[in-house]
């Protein structure tokens, strides 16, 4: 029952061209900054935009 560590490292994701700047994931990211910096405004709206996309994408696409 012993865990041996088999490699280890890093993964990075850089945007190109600036693409996805408002995918679901990049607004997470910006929650995560705001919510550090204590900036109210942003965080709320990153979060309205959040989840008016979540609710998009759970009409377009169900689950089977």
């Amino acid at each position: 029952n012993e865990r041996t560590l088999e490699a280890e490292g890093s993964i990075a994701c850089q945007l190109q061209d600036g693409k996805d700047k408002n995918s679901r994931f990049s607004l997470l990211n910006q929650m995560a900054l705001c919510l550090n910096l204590k900036e109210e405004e942003g965080l709320r709206e990153a979060m309205e935009e959040y989840v008016k996309k979540t609710a998009a994408v759970e009409e377009l696409f169900q689950l089977l």
